[in-house]
């Protein structure tokens, strides 16, 4: 038996033996879908507000450089904590996340806050925004001011339940397709060594 002949009957081994073995990319499909469904319902959603505030045109360069971190100082973000009509344990609950970004190459810089609850985050984003313009304004003479006030978020940031559920899907399909592979070339790398012959209907 030539070179060829060997090759042609382990393709026609391996094309018998991949159909069989696909049926395990439903089954990744759905192991998928069951560990998602798992993690989301163990996970807690995060509801994000952001407000933004504006800086002068001719102070913007030397806040660029030099006051972006201020915003995120304990002194900024105590001044925000203390300005809230919330009792301290209510404050503490909600586990909280702050960041400040420069919008788009604008003059415009956006307190994004995180947190559980959604009118929580928005309190704190406009409680923080009032911090940071008060904190700011002290150092200079310029007056920056609230270019727009954080509402409550009507649906959480993460998790994406649709986005997440079909990725899930997805990956667990694309790992299901790759065991059918390795699966097939096992089965046909055994039958080679052994000397059987190619899968019935592709002889």
């Amino acid at each position: 038996m030539s070179v060829l002949d060997v090759r042609h009957n382990m393709m026609k081994t391996f094309a018998g033996s991949l159909l069989p073995s696909l049926v395990a990319v439903p089954v990744g499909y759905v192991l998928g879908l069951i560990i998602m469904f798992l993690i989301l319902v163990n996970e807690v959603p995060t509801y994000g507000s952001r407000a933004i505030i504006e800086i002068p045109g001719d102070a913007y360069e030397v806040f660029k450089e030099t006051k972006m971190n201020g915003l995120l100082s304990p002194e900024v973000q105590q001044e925000a904590r203390s300005s809230l009509t919330r009792s301290i344990a209510e404050i503490r609950k909600p586990s909280l996340s702050v960041n400040a970004v420069q919008h788009n190459g604008t003059s415009f810089i956006v307190l994004a806050v995180e947190s559980v609850d959604p009118v929580f985050s928005a309190e704190y984003a406009n409680a923080w925004a009032l911090a940071a313009i008060e904190h700011l304004t002290a150092e200079e003479e310029p007056e920056y001011g609230i270019h727009q006030r954080a509402m409550p978020a009507a649906s959480p940031m993460s998790p994406r339940k649709t986005r997440s559920v079909f990725r899930a899907g997805a990956l667990g399909a694309i790992a299901g397709l790759g065991v059918a592979f390795l699966l097939a070339a096992a089965i046909t790398l055994r039958k080679q060594k052994r000397g059987e012959p190619s899968a019935v209907g592709y002889r």
